[in-house]
This record gives structure tokens, sequence and C-alpha cells, in this order.
């Protein structure tokens, strides 16, 4: 392994080490904010062994400003000591440009719980605060059936699905505002909001159309449920939202919905099926949470870091 450096700008025409997902693509920084961004990354050789995006603004510096998460990515190769040395070359960087406040908010531990916990060792040792954590649910996909890791409850459901001859499929993207309008309806027939407008959704679509996953569940020609998901690691997709009508309460066909995707999940060789977070208003919710733990889900913290500086 070459030594390592650490940089301040783009890292164009290096081989990437780590698997940047989309959070921490330059496409996608772009439709968070046009302007304000200033990336780090760990060289090794002609590799970039790790990498930080943040956003100034104000005198705070924040990864993300408007994403699930942000925060430090790095290789294995990269350990605690390099990890420290390049979160203190940061912090020097951003003190030059007056920068106070440093806000990092974390992928779900579960998706690397070594990194993780490495990451959240030497943040604190290096004066970082928990300033919340969030709870996210995420279902390991296995060669096991989705069936298998049901609560017997949703297993009553999904046969009920099954029964009433409902059917998952698969829809074009030329289908997005059709699928998102019908979310929309959902949520506004519980009393709550879409957290992204549909523009956003649309921008998010044509910069990635490859990693944009929209599914449903039909009864006949009617959908009933409906789902916009996204690979944003090539070995986890992320549910940014599904739902189903009112009407079909009785049958729950997001439990046929989810199984569709999991079974998805396992012909792509995705490990992880990532249901979000179960925060509302900043708050747990413990209802919605727990009916994702119910289809097989496993909670996982999503850690919020901050630190001023002196």
């Amino acid at each position: 392994m070459a030594a390592f450096s650490f940089h301040e700008g783009s890292p164009e025409g290096l081989a990437f080490h780590v698997d940047p997902g989309i959070f921490h693509d330059p496409k996608h920084l772009l439709l968070q904010a046009q302007s304000g961004w200033i990336t780090f990354y760990v060289k090794a050789g002609s590799f970039v062994e790790g990498l930080v995006h943040l956003n100034l603004r104000d005198g705070d510096a924040v990864s993300p400003y408007r994403s699930p998460f942000g925060s430090f990515i790095f290789s294995d190769a990269v350990n605690q000591a390099t990890l420290h040395e390049f979160i203190g070359f940061c912090e020097k960087r951003l003190k030059d440009r007056d920068i106070t406040t440093i806000t990092l908010k974390h992928q779900p531990e579960i998706y690397a719980p070594q990194k993780n916990l490495d990451t959240e060792v030497v943040l604190q040792a290096a004066g970082y605060k928990i300033q919340f954590a969030e709870t996210s649910a995420i279902i390991a996909v296995t060669g096991e059936s989705f069936e298998s890791g049901l609560h017997r409850s949703e297993k009553k459901r999904l046969r009920k699905c099954r029964d009433s001859r409902l059917v998952f499929e698969s829809a074009s993207i030329d289908q997005l505002q059709k699928v998102y309008t019908f979310l929309e309806a959902c949520r506004e027939e519980k009393g709550y909001s879409l957290s992204m407008s549909f523009p956003d959704i649309e921008k998010l679509a044509n910069a990635f159309p490859d990693r944009l996953l929209l599914t449903r569940v039909v009864d006949k020609s009617q959908m009933v449920a409906a789902n916009i998901s996204m690979r944003i690691y090539n070995d986890v997709l992320y549910n940014f939202y599904h739902d189903h009508s009112g009407e079909y309460d009785h049958l729950s066909p997001v439990v046929l919905l989810n199984e569709g995707l999991y079974q998805y999940c396992q012909h792509q060789k995705i490990r992880l099926l990532d249901l979000g977070t179960s925060n509302l208003d900043g708050k747990l919710n413990e209802s919605l949470l727990n009916f994702k733990l119910r289809l097989g889900a496993r909670p996982s913290r999503k850690i919020t870091f901050t630190k001023q500086l002196s």
C-alpha cells in the first residue's frame, strides 16, 4: 500500500477503493445545493481511500446538505489513526475558511458495522458530540424467503394479498409522476406529506435513471400500493417511499410490495433493503418502527455528530 496523503478538491481521474454511492456522487451534490461545496479525500497511489463532502454556509459546514446521509466514507485500508489525521486535516482547512461548526450525518450503522464504529470512536475522541440519533429499519437480504422473516401477523396479511390475487410488478420510469401522485394521495389521506417534491424526485431520476426503481401492487388494473426506491450503493437498496390506498387497509398490500422488493434484491445480489427511518418531526414513531420490524427489519442507529471549532 502506498503512503496516504490528504487533499482538498475534486478527485477527478482517480479510481475509488471505496464505493461512493449516490449521496457522495457529484451529480447528487448539485441536486442538494448548486454551490458551497468543498471536498476532502484520502489518496494512496492512484486510488481514493476516503472521502467527505461538506457544504459551507454562514460559518457552518454540513455533510450532507440535503440527503439522508453524508459524512466520512473510507476503504478497509484506512485505520482509526489515519482517519483521525484526516479529520484533523479537514478541520484545519475549514478553520481557514472561518467555519465554526461542523455537522455530520452518518449512514445507518448496519451498513458497515466496523467502519461506522471506527468513525464514531474517532469522532468522539476528536471532540464531536452526538446531536441526535434516528432509528432506521433495515432488512438483511439472505437466501431465505421474505416470508420466513415475517411476524405471524404479516404472514397472514401476505397470504390475504395472494388469495385476493394482488400482483407485484415493476413500473417504467415514465410512470414516475403517476406513482408519485398516488403516494402523495396516500400520505395526504393519513395526514402526512412526502419529504421531496415531484420536481426534486424527477431531477433525481434524470440524474440516476439506472439507479431508480419504481414498483407497485395492482388489483387487476388498479394500483393499490406503490414504491420509489434507489440503489444508493451497489449492495444497498433504499426505500424512499412506499404506501397503499386506505381502502386496502384490510389487506396491507405494502407487505406484498416489500416481498417483491426483497426478491428483487436477491436477484440483484443486494444485501440490504433499507426501509428508511421511523422518525417523524424529530421523534421516533414507534408504531411505524414496529411495523417495519414485523416485516423482518432490524433497527439501526443513524447518528448525527456536531462539533464547535475553537
